[in-house]
């Protein structure tokens, strides 16, 4: 199955490209029609907006509604088993603790995670963390 690749970062609710180690993910979220008139793309009006609204017809849906409805496409190596693969799953962000490699100190992060086809192993994607 070949996943759907964007032509544009405006069809995108979320997208990011990781590379670690032995690692490499990519995560994109395209935009959803409007459920009442669906003939335009939902939009955020501004950045920190908590609703998304329809251009053309008005209609408003809660940020976190609307985001729970739509699906992650994900292409991944696994860092456990090096295993290649696409992915498609529903785009939810857990709280997921992360150990820095530098300082050796736990972090608490919001995290894509993404359980691997072959092995099982858990890939989490997460913002850059400073």
């Amino acid at each position: 199955m070949a996943l759907k690749r964007p032509s544009s970062m405006k069809e995108l609710v979320y997208y990011t490209k990781r590379n670690l180690d032995t690692c490499k993910a990519e995560v994109w979220v395209f935009k959803e029609y409007c459920p009442k008139c669906k003939e335009s793309l939902m939009q955020k009006p501004t950045l920190r907006a908590k609703e998304y609204v329809c251009i053309n017809c008005g209609h408003s849906v809660e940020a976190e509604k609307y985001e729970g409805t739509l699906v992650a496409n994900i292409d991944y190596t696994c860092h456990h088993c090096g295993h290649s693969g696409e992915k498609e799953q529903p785009f939810e962000r857990k709280r997921v603790q992360l150990i820095v490699p530098v300082s050796g100190k736990k972090l608490a992060a919001n995290a894509v995670q993404v359980i691997c086809e072959k092995c099982g192993g858990k890939i989490n994607i997460t913002k850059k963390l400073k």
